[in-house]
C-alpha cells in the first residue's frame, strides 16, 4: 500500500506542471466513450480513429478515474498522467517480487530492475504516454508471471508435463 501511495504522489508531482502529448484529447474522448458504453456516464463523444488503436482496459481505468472518481479535480489530463506514471514504480516493485518468487537472487533481481530503470524508452513513456507504457508494463509482468506458473507447474508434475485441464487454466 505504501508503494502505491508513494507512486501516486510521485506521479502527481511529476505531472503537475502540465505534461501533455499530441493525442491526449483523443485518448480522453476514447476513455469517456468506453465509460459511456458501460452506462456509467450519460454523454460521451464518439471515439476518434486514433482511439481505436488503444487497448480498452487501461483506457477504461483512466476513464473511470477522470469521470467518476476524481471529476472534482477538473483536469482529466493531470489525472491520466498521474495514474500512468504511478505504474512505473509499481512495475519495478512487482517485477522485483516476481523475480524473487522465481528464485532469482536478490542482487540479480535488483540489477534487472536497475537495467529496466535505465532504459529510457520505458521510463520516458511512463511520464508521457498513457497509451504505450501500460501495455509495456503489463506485458513484462504477465510474461514473467506466466513463466513462473509454467515453471512451478512443471516442477510440481515431476517432469510429467501438463494435462490439458492445467494448460486451459493457465
Amino acid at each position: 500500500m505504501v508503494i502505491i501511495l508513494f507512486s501516486l504522489v510521485l506521479g502527481a508531482v511529476l505531472s503537475y506542471s502540465g505534461t501533455q502529448v499530441w493525442d491526449d484529447h483523443m485518448l480522453h474522448e476514447h476513455s469517456q466513450w468506453l465509460v459511456h458504453q458501460y452506462g456509467l456516464i450519460d454523454d460521451a463523444p464518439l471515439p476518434s480513429d486514433n482511439g481505436r488503436w488503444t487497448g480498452a482496459l487501461w483506457a477504461l481505468v483512466l476513464g473511470i478515474a477522470t469521470e467518476i472518481v476524481f471529476p472534482w479535480l477538473q483536469d482529466p489530463y493531470f489525472i491520466r498522467h498521474t495514474l500512468t506514471f504511478a505504474l512505473y514504480p509499481i512495475t519495478f516493485f512487482c517485477l522485483y517480487l516476481l523475480l524473487m518468487r522465481a528464485g532469482i537472487r536478490t542482487a540479480t533481481s535488483t540489477l534487472c530492475c536497475a537495467l529496466l530503470f535505465g532504459y529510457i524508452r520505458f521510463g520516458g513513456n511512463a511520464v508521457t504516454a498513457a497509451r504505450d507504457f501500460p501495455h509495456a508494463s503489463f506485458f513484462l509482468l504477465v510474461s514473467i508471471g506466466l513463466w513462473i506458473l509454467l515453471r512451478e507447474g512443471h516442477e510440481r508434475s515431476q517432469g510429467q508435463g501438463y494435462h490439458l485441464r492445467e494448460l486451459c487454466a493457465l
